[in-house]
């Protein structure tokens, strides 16, 4: 089996001190008698630093959730059915805290009954699409959905009256200018907020409809990406370091620029502090299925900034979405990057026109079925919609209805 980081720099970012640098990663393939061999069944990870395991759903619908907010980047979360006594069992027999088969205590299907965000990169491994299933349905009303709006407006550093948090004391009334919630009922922990970035021209702090394009008459909802909120799982990331001491962290204008000196990040020590940075750790969606997601993002929603993300043997089915019912790669209502120049890392634009801006590079979809996707527009199994100046992936993938556009460029379908 080969090294993993011989098809991704992920896992050589920062060397041998990377704990994950002497992994081996290799595709599970199942050969029946009749010489038939399985499609999608899991990405099997040799080495590097010991998983987490999450043992089914907990009482709050957060066990996945949760694991993420606890991981260090690059961590493998290997995401279990449950375990229920076997047939042999003796009576009375638990398998709580079970994380490998027994005797006595054997596999179990598993329904997650969330609207993940991942984050930060992190490995999101599942046993098996059958076998661990996020169910991202709102019924009852609220019970996924507000939670993961408030957590969404934490990670970009703005309060739930959607303006940015400014914990610094206002004398007038001693109290936080613009706390993240001042009943206290919320918190946003320090370790989350402000841990991601939006896409350079995204809508963010309060509601313009030209920032919003073809699909602002839908931007109704109190929520951040608005048309494209809740998709059973949603990827963050971080992208860019801004000058220290700004306070217009989220631009001037209608345009929503990045500060002046903004700085696009790379996989050098000084930026891989940052933990949302996907170029200096791997990250992986993997041998899970994503259903039931209604509220316009779709199964699976990669937002931007997550360089090297390999989505894999995953089933996606039965979502109704904005752009697409099933997966959807990048933002799709930002201006397509150019070709111009970088000087060092700051973002430097050579001809006068958009800034280069690589909102992900060397994405790998692949060993994929989606089916049963309810579309608002364009009907899509999979969407490709932002702009990248390297090579994404898409191969091996059963998606019904496939329609890529929005301005494509080096989208390779094998």
């Amino acid at each position: 089996m080969p090294l993993c980081r011989t098809t991704n720099t992920t896992y050589a970012a920062r060397g041998t001190t990377n704990p994950n640098y002497n992994a081996r990663c290799g595709e599970l393939v199942i050969t029946a008698a009749n010489g038939k061999q399985s499609i999608d069944t899991v990405t099997v990870t040799i080495g590097g630093k010991a998983p987490t395991y999450v043992n089914g759903e907990n009482a709050t619908n957060n066990a996945i959730q949760s694991a993420i907010d606890a991981a260090s980047p690059g961590d493998l979360i290997i995401v279990n059915g449950s375990f229920g006594p076997s047939a042999t069992a003796p009576a009375g027999t638990t398998c709580k805290g079970v994380t490998t088969p027994t005797a006595t205590c054997v596999p179990l299907a598993a329904t997650y009954n969330a609207m993940l965000l991942m984050w930060k990169p992190v490995r999101l491994q599942g046993v098996g699409a059958v076998s661990t299933v996020v169910n991202a349905n709102i019924s009852p009303a609220g019970l996924l959905l507000e939670p993961w709006r408030r957590k969404v407006n934490c990670l970009f550093g703005l309060a739930l009256n959607g303006g940015v948090i400014d914990n610094t004391i206002d004398p007038a009334t001693g109290a936080p200018k613009n706390a993240y919630d001042p009943s206290s009922t919320y918190t946003c922990p320090s370790t989350q907020q402000g841990q991601v970035d939006r896409v350079q021209g995204e809508g963010v702090v309060g509601w313009n409809a030209s920032l919003n394009g073809n699909f602002a008459e839908l931007l109704q909802e109190p929520s951040l990406m608005g048309a494209y909120e809740g998709a059973a799982i949603t990827v963050l990331g971080q992208g860019v370091r801004v000058p220290a001491g700004t306070t217009d962290l989220f631009g001037n204008g209608s345009e929503a620029a990045f500060p002046a000196g903004t700085m696009v990040l790379t996989n050098s020590a000084q930026d891989c502090t940052f933990g949302g940075n996907f170029l200096c750790a791997p990250s992986r969606i993997d041998g899970m299925s994503f259903t039931n997601s209604s509220q316009g993002g779709g199964g699976i929603r990669v937002h931007g900034w997550n360089h090297f993300i390999e989505v894999s043997n995953n089933r996606v089915y039965n979502n109704g979405g904005t752009l697409s019912g099933g997966m959807t790669i990048g933002f799709p209502e930002v201006p397509d990057s150019v070709d111009g120049r970088v000087d060092g890392t700051t973002l430097i634009d050579a001809n006068g026109t958009e800034q280069p801006y690589l909102l992900n590079m060397n994405v790998s979809v692949h060993n994929n079925s989606g089916h049963l996707q309810c579309v608002l527009r364009r009907r899509t199994g999979l969407q490709h919609a932002s702009v990248s100046r390297r090579r994404n992936h898409l191969h091996g993938s059963r998606l019904l209805q496939i329609q890529l556009q929005l301005g494509v460029r080096q989208f390779e379908q094998w």
